[in-house]
């Protein structure tokens, strides 16, 4: 399958007719060239093969709508959104956090927390309006310590303010979809 992109790369800036004798040479950059066909055909064939389902995201618009639905009705009812999650479960939220934290987006606020300070937790929990608080509890295998640890912690949190029903509308768990304590909790 042949992709197209409407995302292109300007390497101008690091071409030596550009900025001197410390560029890269555009023939340099040419002799490249059946590498990088190389390497993209392999990559073409591992998505085949089932083992890049993240390349497959970008035409997975059923799901992206699910994602868009899910998304209105947290921003709906919800002031803040509490991410725990730690190492990879909680990077692309901190990322995508701090690459759009330029546009300062009004509403909901969101807060990722991935230690294991109970003391930190405590703080957190003091500057969140548990009633108006959504929380997603990440981890892909379903037994991260940390995470349990935090989410055992928000849980209480939760269900002393707003109940067992309150608690149960403002929580999404993204794990394991067959195994691990936090599915079995899910």
């Amino acid at each position: 399958m042949a992709y197209s992109s409407d995302i292109t790369i300007d390497f101008n800036n690091m071409i030596a007719d550009t900025i001197g004798p410390a560029g890269i040479k555009a023939s340099e950059i040419e002799e490249l060239g059946p590498q990088i066909r190389q390497a993209f055909r392999g990559l073409a064939d591992l998505r085949k093969l089932g083992q890049l389902p993240f390349r497959d995201l970008p035409y997975q618009e059923e799901t992206l709508e699910k994602i868009k639905r899910q998304a209105e009705r947290i921003r709906d009812r919800s002031e803040a959104v509490l991410l725990l999650g730690t190492g990879g479960s909680s990077l692309g939220a901190t990322c995508l956090l701090e690459a759009l934290s330029i546009f300062k987006p009004k509403g909901v606020r969101i807060e990722v927390c991935e230690d294991l300070y109970p003391l930190n937790w405590a703080r957190l929990s003091a500057s969140l309006p548990p009633d108006k608080t959504f929380l997603i509890v990440v981890s892909k295998s379903g037994k991260t310590i940390e995470t349990l640890a935090a989410f055992l912690f928000f849980r209480q949190w939760m269900i002393e303010h707003i109940g067992e029903v309150g608690y149960r509308r403002n929580v999404l768990f993204i794990t394991d979809p067959k195994q691990g304590p936090l599915r079995q909790v899910a």
